[in-house]
């Protein structure tokens, strides 16, 4: 081990087991450098599997990859994330969506009507139009759960 390189890094996931062609490894992500980056290991390395999110380690770049030299108890709390991947949802979710969507905006649109209507001898800017209409509008959907 050459102390000279060793690095600070700060886990972004807590460990995964995956099936590999060498087999089950483990594999966790952790931010090294500013960059996210993986650490691979056997299902053995009690280290490696018990890494909290956040939590900082010391690493020693090994060729292309990392390996945990040490570990410590702090946890970052603000630590990276990785992004959220893409989960395609179902058309029928989709067309809910949708007409939640609809059904939203006729009510604010209504809500906007009666506040425009109700409040026109006031002779009141839009803006303030638009802020009664979203109370009437939040209200409702309070009311009655929508």
């Amino acid at each position: 081990m050459n102390t000279n390189n060793l690095k600070k890094a700060i886990a972004c996931t807590t460990p995964d087991i995956v099936n590999t062609k060498y087999g089950k490894r483990v594999v966790v992500k952790v931010n090294c450098d500013g960059q996210e980056k993986k650490i691979w290991g056997d299902l053995n390395n009690g280290l490696l599997l018990s890494l909290k999110i956040g939590q900082v380690v010391t690493v020693e770049p090994s060729g292309k990859n990392l390996k945990i030299v040490q570990s410590s108890q702090t946890i970052v709390s603000n630590a990276p994330t990785p992004s959220k991947s893409y989960v395609p949802i179902s058309k029928s979710v989709k067309l809910e969506v949708v007409n939640f969507i609809t059904d939203s905006a006729k009510l604010y649109r209504y809500c906007f009507d009666q506040a425009t209507e109700t409040m026109s001898e006031h002779s009141l800017p839009d803006d303030s139009l638009r802020a009664i209409a979203t109370t009437l509008y939040l209200q409702t959907q309070k009311k009655f759960n929508l």
